[in-house]
């Protein structure tokens, strides 16, 4: 076939959906072979069952009935009609199932038995039968037949009487081996924890029926009723002992493979003071404590309402020196009390899945692979609330790639929406399938600040994500990530888990050890969170002026690194420390303990569209530096794409959490990878913290609104908010001046600049031969204008033989050189 006709490449495509169609057809074929040589192989058993009782198999079934006498003998010629039988029904039942009859070593292995047999029937009657002599005996049938004789034979001669036998039951066992896979090691060791555990049954019926006969004191109905304790020890060793020789030997005799473990999730914390009080927060931190010396403690509806607790005091914020945030030293000694967890609703617990069905939906997954040509079975069965996890172990000599590819062929087969394959779960040699659940089972806030994991976090930025998909807890700390990236699909979820994350620092922490500044371009969604006292400033909805307090956050983390630098500390956990042993030398300024912040982004496409390059620089900026100085960014999107979230935003923000989406694409731009758009929507998520290599499923923690109102009006009631935050022009003379030299390098370049990025931005890469090319001007000059766009931030650094990223788009360049850019953009069509 030529390769340069127009239809190579359809012919290509169709010659490889031919052999695809073809292959399927051969397996159909093969597998009606199979069935038909079934059928032909158990009819030719039984005849010659019929023949050899003697009822009407006709004069060739006489004559084959004495040939296979005389072969196998009287026993053997029937334990080999009967085998004939069974191989037929066997090749039927792996038919209809889908499997092919593989000829290694169990055929080999069923030979060896067989061959074992008839040696041990000869060895049996040899001597024993009066008569003629052997070769007259095998050919009425007794004994071993020819073959048993022939093999008895030489064996004596080389052996002896007693070496024969040995020979015999050692052929024996090794066919047994090859033929069942039977291991001889766990057999001995299954046999072994049958007797052991009968022992101890025994021993504890004795014992049981020793106490029976002494006299007893009165006890209660209850307790009469209970069994007695050693015989439910007894029972509960023995299963823990058969378990134990599992789990070393494999499969016990008896069984085909053992039953996939079910893991149940961690059971919730039975702290309920801890919880009802302040959400799981330490003690010192705020809430009611508990009463003592038997005084009444207070009810938890009491907590809804403001008033004074043993926790430590509020400290209200104002601006220091130089413009950092510090602490209101004429407000001290206002108590604040951190919101108790009632104000959270409590979780509506509905019905679900049964090990049953799990077990059921197992059975039929390893059917659906093995349909495939994939072997495969279920090791362990993790279920979550939303979806539920098949961890297989592959057969030997299966790749990888064939559970990948076969994703939409088992969703097919287990009538499931979407069907999620990690291939390989890291630190597993197995395979997890994710099946959604036929019954998805909200998560709510509350349940997850009921567990360990969030009642024994010491962080004050530890927030709730949901639960995974085996139903643990998922809590994860900001001053760890430090920076996190939300973005996914319109109402896949990103604006609860927003709030789930700002609820849960509101819980966690006073507004003197939290600060926040919430940045809302939709107006609609952070606005309720307006006034309460952890706010900075209010929630801003203006995009322009959201650029300029982010450059106000930059001169906040500047001002913060002055301090330590004078200070002599490296991180904000230092800096205070130092500031509680050590306020300062002068006691009316004393110097003030800093809170961390936080700063919420919740649309950031529209933060890029009217001011791109400002923003940008900005987030860069506090990305990469401002983790030390207790600053962290937590943005979302529901945009993901490569203009939104550039090189820049991704390359530091390590942190990120994937909602559903519409394709691969948006998918890789948010993790690097595909995944997320096999997601449900509806609070599903793939949630990569820093450090990990894959992502973790989780299913996000619900807060609905009511919810929501109640913690902020609780907040609310205890303080007003002191905005300090400050908002810094970016319109003004930053923005002059960097216009002026753009002026200065274009007019010094003959007003090339502009052409230039035009070309750069058409092109979608940045060289210098890609320059000289198009402007016809020499390396020197190609090289400068590469290296300006480089200074302003239009394209990216030099990476070797890879290209440079180009972060200018057509519409900020318009922006950018307005008419000048025009002029030359009509220039350059003029001369093409």
């Amino acid at each position: 076939m030529n390769p340069w006709h127009p239809t190579f490449g359809d012919s290509e495509g169709s010659s490889v959906a031919q052999r695809r169609t073809a292959g399927k057809a051969g397996q159909e074929g093969a597998g009606l072979h199979q069935e038909v040589r079934g059928l032909l192989i158990a009819a030719l058993g039984a005849w010659f069952l019929l023949s050899l009782a003697g009822k009407g198999g006709g004069a060739l079934g006489d004559l084959l009935s004495l040939g296979l006498r005389a072969l196998a003998g009287q026993v053997g010629a029937w334990v080999l009609s009967a085998l004939l039988v069974w191989l037929g029904l066997y090749l039927i039942y792996l038919r209809y199932h889908r499997r092919p009859l593989r000829w290694g070593r169990q055929a080999w292995g069923f030979v060896l038995l067989l061959l074992a047999f008839e040696l041990i029937l000869q060895l049996v009657t040899q001597g024993h039968v009066p008569g003629g002599g052997d070769i007259e005996n095998a050919r009425r049938g007794l004994g071993g037949g020819l073959v048993g004789l022939g093999l008895a034979a030489p064996l004596t001669r080389a052996f002896g009487e007693a070496g024969r036998w040995v020979f015999a039951a050692t052929a024996a066992l090794v066919g047994l081996v090859l033929t069942t896979g039977l291991s001889l090691g766990g057999l001995l060791e299954w046999v072994r924890a049958r007797f052991v555990a009968g022992a101890r049954g025994a021993r504890a019926l004795a014992d049981d029926f020793v106490e029976l006969m002494k006299p007893q004191p009165e006890e209660s109905e209850a307790e009469a009723e209970e069994p007695p304790r050693r015989v439910r020890q007894a029972a509960t060793e023995e299963l823990n002992t058969i378990e134990d020789r599992k789990g070393k030997t494999g499969v016990s005799p008896g069984e085909e493979r053992p039953a996939p473990v079910i893991r149940q999730p961690e059971p919730a914390a039975a702290e309920p003071a801890r919880a009802a009080g302040a959400a799981g927060v330490p003690a010192g931190a705020g809430g009611e404590a508990p009463a003592a010396n038997g005084g009444t403690a207070p009810r938890p509806d009491a907590a809804a309402a403001p008033g004074p607790s043993a926790g430590t005091p509020s400290l209200p914020l104002v601006e220091g020196e130089k413009g950092q945030l510090a602490i209101d030293p004429e407000r001290l000694g206002r108590p604040y009390q951190l919101p108790p967890i009632t104000l959270l609703s409590k979780p509506e617990h509905k019905g679900q899945q049964s090990h049953q069905d799990h077990l059921a939906q197992a059975q039929l997954l390893e059917r659906t692979l093995a349909s495939f040509g994939v072997e495969a079975r279920v090791v362990e069965i993790s279920p979550g609330p939303a979806v539920t996890r098949y961890e297989l172990q592959p057969g030997p000599g299966v790749r990888v790639h064939k559970f990948t590819s076969l994703a939409d062929d088992i969703a097919l087969a287990l009538a499931a929406e979407e069907v999620r394959i990690e291939a390989p779960i890291p630190g597993k040699s197995a395979v997890g399938i994710e099946v959604p659940n036929k019954v998805r089972l909200p998560v709510y806030l509350r349940e997850v600040m009921e567990t360990p994991a969030w009642l024994n976090a010491t962080s004050k930025l530890a927030v709730v994500f949901g639960k995974d998909q085996a139903g643990n807890p998922v809590v994860g700390d900001l001053a760890k990530m430090p920076h996190l990236l939300i973005a996914g699909s319109t109402g896949s979820g990103k604006s609860v888990c927003m709030n789930t994350i700002i609820c849960s620092l509101l819980f966690r922490a006073r507004p003197d050890e939290v600060k926040m500044m919430m940045i809302d371009p939709k107006m609609v969604e952070l606005s309720i969170y307006n006034g309460i006292p952890h706010l900075m400033a209010p929630v801003i909805t203006d995009a322009k002026k959201a650029a300029g307090y982010l450059k106000g956050a930059v001169k906040e983390m500047e001002n913060r690194y002055e301090l330590f630098a004078a200070a002599g500390v490296r991180n904000i956990a230092q800096y205070n420390q130092l500031v509680r042993e050590d306020p300062g030398p002068d006691p009316e300024h004393p110097r003030q303990p800093l809170p961390y912040v936080v700063i919420f982004i919740d649309e950031l496409a529209d933060l890029m569209m009217v001011a791109p390059v400002d923003v940008e620089d900005s987030i860069c900026r506090l990305a990469q530096m401002a983790r030390a100085c207790g600053m962290h960014l937590v943005i979302a999107t529901q945009s993901p794409r490569v203009d939104v979230i550039t090189g820049l935003i991704k390359a530091n923000i390590p942190s990120r959490i994937a909602f559903a989406v519409s394709s691969q694409v948006d998918s890789r731009v948010i993790l690097d990878y595909a995944g997320a758009e096999r997601l449900l929507g509806k609070g599903d998520m793939l949630y990569h913290p820093a450090g990990h290599s894959k992502a973790i499923r989780v299913q996000g923690a619900f807060i609905d609104e009511r919810e929501i109102d109640r913690i902020v009006q609780f907040v609310k009631a205890q303080g007003q908010p002191v905005y300090t935050a400050q908002e810094v022009e970016v319109e003004g003379a930053s923005r002059r001046a960097q216009g002026s030299a753009d002026r200065e390098s274009t007019s010094a370049l003959d007003e090339a600049f502009p052409e230039a990025c035009r070309i750069v931005v058409e092109h979608g890469q940045a060289s210098v031969s890609l320059l000289q090319r198009r402007l016809r001007c020499n390396y020197t000059k190609a090289a400068r204008l590469i290296d300006m766009m480089e200074e302003r931030g239009f394209i990216g650094p030099h990476q070797g033989s890879k290209p440079r990223e180009v972060y200018l788009t057509m519409p900020q360049w318009q922006e950018l050189f307005g008419k000048a850019g025009a002029q030359a953009e009509v220039a350059s069509t003029g001369e093409e």
